[in-house]
């Protein structure tokens, strides 16, 4: 009985997670700006080039789709029904208010680390904050989009406990690496910004676990 006191006493609490996310994603944004990683960014970006073939190029397009902006919402859509129905406004409350969360951070990551994407031309106006976000890759908007709406579905599959639920939680997973890798191999992005993006993700599930968790305290 001690020792199982003492491993439930060992897990990190969301909180810390949520610190732990927040310090490696600083800490990998400095290293994105200082031009750390462009030497492996340019590698993988010039050895996915070599990999392009007409039947590859059709299949990572529409693999690419699962981390649209048009699928992220009609899966809102779908599930803020399906959550009005239950009665759970709280979960309509907590996925919107934690992916603007995650899409604000961006936002400044994008602007302020500004690495211009692979097929970028020419730099963009300063002065235009559209075109500068437009042109940024980092962080990678498919890749957010797919690790937070994957993410959510890998949850809630650990949730319900069913034999299918680890086939949910497996095929959730495969679906937000699938979609970085896209990301890569069409030359939208380089590795770093689907990283960093995998980074967001994890800080701001981490920051939810630990919203749920207070939010259970206080009832």
């Amino acid at each position: 009985m001690l020792l199982l006191a003492k491993k439930k006493t060992n897990r990190m609490t969301p909180k810390q997670k949520f610190g732990i996310g927040l310090v490696s994603l600083f800490g990998f944004s400095v290293a994105v700006k200082s031009g750390l990683l462009r030497s492996w960014d340019r590698a993988l970006t010039g050895w996915a080039l070599e990999q392009h073939t007409p039947v590859l190029d059709q299949w990572m397009q529409s693999v690419t789709f699962l981390g649209s902006s048009t699928l992220f919402l009609i899966a809102l859509f779908l599930l803020s029904i399906y959550w009005l129905r239950a009665q759970k406004i709280d979960r309509i409350q907590c996925f919107v208010g934690f992916w603007l969360f995650g899409l604000g951070i961006q936002w400044i990551l994008r602007l302020s680390v500004a690495q211009w994407r692979p097929e970028t031309g020419m730099l963009p106006d300063p002065l235009s904050f559209w075109q500068r976000y437009d042109l940024a890759g980092y962080t990678t908007g498919h890749g957010f989009r797919a690790a937070f709406l994957f993410g959510w579905f890998y949850r809630e599959s650990l949730k319900v406990k069913t034999a299918w639920s680890k086939y949910g939680a497996a095929l959730s997973v495969l679906a937000i690496v699938a979609v970085g890798i896209t990301r890569i191999y069409l030359q939208r992005h380089w590795m770093s910004d689907v990283l960093g993006a995998w980074i967001l993700a994890f800080m701001v599930f981490s920051g939810l676990s630990w919203f749920e968790m207070k939010s259970s305290k206080a009832e």
